[in-house]
């Protein structure tokens, strides 16, 4: 069975569950959390409030409903849900980085970069979290630190595509061309075996303006 028949099969499991106990919070969190790897987006946060609505201190269902907002774009809206989950339980490292990739996506890269540290202290290997913090700096034209921390971030994950490509960017700034076409390049080999399309096709569109500008 792959994956998504997987899940599927999971959802029509947990709709036998909710008709014999609908105030379950629990069995609503896990059916919302199928729905997620579904990319459901809109179904799975219907499922988050019930959970949400029957168990108000549930951190994971906060977590995962900004998840799923982040998953339809909805980058503001999704704040508050990291923020209530990092109100009740504030150790909550992931949180504190989907905080961060939120806020550089809002173009708030001071705060973006004071998520990721937070992050970092909780978690000093957190591949995402450098990454992260890179992109801001990159964007405040910190473009020493944002090497370091896609670095960083490489020498803790070799496959993380968007630290390859965060750096590309950094080296295409400071025109050091070849560096930036051979990340760029890799985040394209790893975008493409993750079959990560957004990324492909910003990644292409990166290579392009290399050649461009030759």
């Amino acid at each position: 069975m792959n994956e998504l028949k997987h899940y599927e099969a999971a959802v029509v499991d947990f709709n036998e569950s909710i008709k014999i106990d609908p105030d379950d919070a629990q069995v609503y969190f896990e059916r919302g959390c199928a729905k997620f790897e579904l990319e459901q987006y809109e179904e799975a946060i219907i499922d988050f409030n019930k959970c949400i609505q029957l168990n108000p201190d549930n951190e994971q269902a906060y977590f995962m409903r900004g998840y799923a907002k982040y998953g339809l774009k909805q980058y503001e809206e999704a704040i508050p849900d990291f923020d209530e989950t990092i109100r009740l339980k504030p150790d909550y490292a992931d949180a504190h980085n989907n905080r961060g990739h939120l806020k550089n996506k809002l173009g708030q890269y001071e705060s973006a970069i004071t998520d990721c540290n937070e992050c970092i202290r909780l978690d000093p290997d957190h591949a995402w979290a450098h990454t992260n913090r890179g992109h801001a700096r990159m964007m405040l034209n910190q473009t020493d630190s944002a090497l370091i921390n896609c670095d960083k971030a490489i020498s803790l994950d070799s496959t993380l595509v968007e630290a390859y490509q965060t750096r590309g960017k950094v080296y295409k700034l400071l025109e050091r061309t070849q560096e930036a076409r051979e990340d760029f390049q890799k985040a394209l080999e790893l975008a493409e075996q993750e079959d990560k399309q957004e990324l492909i096709e910003e990644i292409k569109q990166s290579l392009q303006e290399l050649d461009n500008n030759e």
